[in-house]
Order: structure tokens, then sequence, then C-alpha cells
């Protein structure tokens, strides 16, 4: 998978997990499993980030 479809994927999961947030009124029940996927988001956004200078 490439650095791009990782973001897409991780991004998806995050929205997934915000969407489940807001249709339930669970945001601070849910707050580990945001944090989390937020934390999967920064982390592909500095893979994507250093295949960019690699490119460059």
């Amino acid at each position: 998978m490439s650095p791009i479809e990782r973001m897409v994927e991780v991004t998806a999961e995050l929205a997934a997990t915000l969407q489940e947030a807001v249709d339930t009124g669970r945001s601070f029940e849910l707050i580990d499993e945001i944090v989390a996927a937020c934390q999967r988001a920064s982390d592909e956004v500095a893979v994507l980030a250093r295949c960019v200078r690699q490119a460059e």
C-alpha cells in the first residue's frame, strides 16, 4: 500500500470514529479511540512527508 493510500485509509478511520462520536453523543467514551486515530493519522502524515522530501 502506498503512503497516499495508507493516509486515505487512516483518515477514513479517523472520520468514522469522529462520526460515531457525533452520531451517538459518546465523545467522552470514545476519546481514547479518537486520540489513537489522530495519532495514526499523524504518523502517516510524517511518513508521507518523508516520502515527499526524498522524492524532491
